[in-house]
């Protein structure tokens, strides 16, 4: 992890960044990796401040065919949730569900955050009661 933050600070720009993704994908051809490397790339870019390319990253894991993980999932939510990106919050969730990244009560603690940043309290608790639905809670 430390070695992809210091990669992710080297190079600033959004081109160097993709060909960052793109050599990733490229080693995992010649290298036996496991696609933790996708999850790790994602948080590194969010550790040092980048959500967008932490975004584009996640996008492109799920893109070639590797399911990041929940945590790195929840760690992109949390720094969407920070830039008040509350739209793109919905995004990941839904992208979550679409390729069978089973959410945690930290997901759900999340975007209950982003529910209470949008201020609808009719949302927050229908979102709850879907939550006590699927188990996660006792309301």
């Amino acid at each position: 992890m430390k070695f992809l933050c210091e990669l992710v600070e080297l190079i600033k720009d959004d081109l160097a960044s993709e060909d960052v993704f793109k050599n990733l994908v490229l080693c995992t051809e010649d290298c036996n990796w496991d696609p933790v490397v996708f999850d790790m790339l994602v948080k590194a870019y969010l550790r040092m401040g980048r959500v967008r390319e932490g975004l584009r990253s996640f996008r492109k894991t799920l893109r070639v065919g590797f399911v990041p993980t929940v945590i790195a999932s929840n760690c992109l939510l949390n720094g969407l949730l920070k830039l008040n990106c509350t739209d793109r919050c919905w995004e990941v969730y839904e992208e979550m569900e679409r390729f069978g990244i089973a959410p945690n009560l930290y997901t759900f603690n999340i975007l209950t955050h982003v529910l209470c940043k949008d201020g609808d309290t009719g949302k927050v608790n229908k979102f709850l009661e879907k939550m006590e639905e699927e188990g996660y809670c006792n309301i």
